[in-house]
């Protein structure tokens, strides 16, 4: 089965070409800019799974999670997932873990 094109606005292209081209994002950042970017020109899921050096079922969940979460996804960053999972974010947990837990006996 042949999958449609996802669907990228001028402006989402626009980012995620920076993104691939940045020296300073995070190689799975640019990677998935990569995933989205060739998704969104019709290739197929195993050819983008080749050049981008992941399992085509990987990129197919990629594919998924941009055409749901579109802007988190795309202008966000890239996709939501590298966001910490703790609601508050790390900067609210981190400092209540260091006072609750002692280092005492290791």
């Amino acid at each position: 089965m042949r999958l449609l094109p996802l669907h990228v606005s001028d402006e989402e292209r626009i980012e995620l070409e920076r993104r691939v081209r940045s020296n300073t994002v995070q190689a799975r950042v640019a990677q998935r800019a990569r995933i989205v970017l060739l998704a969104a020109d019709g290739v197929s899921n195993r050819k983008i799974g080749e050049l981008v050096g992941m399992h085509f079922n990987q990129v197919g969940i990629w594919r998924q999670r941009v055409g749901r979460d579109r802007k988190p996804a795309i202008i966000g960053r890239v996709v939501s997932a590298i966001q910490p999972a703790i609601e508050g974010g790390a900067s609210t947990v981190l400092p209540r873990l260091t006072r609750t837990r002692s280092l005492r006996g290791f």
